[in-house]
């Protein structure tokens, strides 16, 4: 099975940038769920930290997206 690092480098570069762009748009959505998502830690860690029910967890970006998504798929 393929990983994204094999798409080709175009394809690779536009789909990170939707990627962020979707973690911030759903950053916005889901704080009335009280979710508070450290956007700036995936650029500088490759990761982002999200506060949910009292404790911070640490994910990578497509697990922080697909986190995002399902809290804002609960409101």
């Amino acid at each position: 099975m393929a990983d994204v690092s094999e798409l080709s480098p175009p394809i690779r570069s536009d789909f990170k940038h939707w990627l962020e762009k979707e973690i911030q748009r759903l950053s916005v959505s889901t704080l009335s769920s009280d979710v508070v998502t450290c956007t700036a830690c995936g650029e500088v860690q490759g990761d982002y930290i999200i506060d949910y029910q009292g404790k911070s967890f640490r994910m990578p970006a497509v697990e922080a997206y697909a986190f995002l998504k399902f809290v804002d798929s609960q409101s």
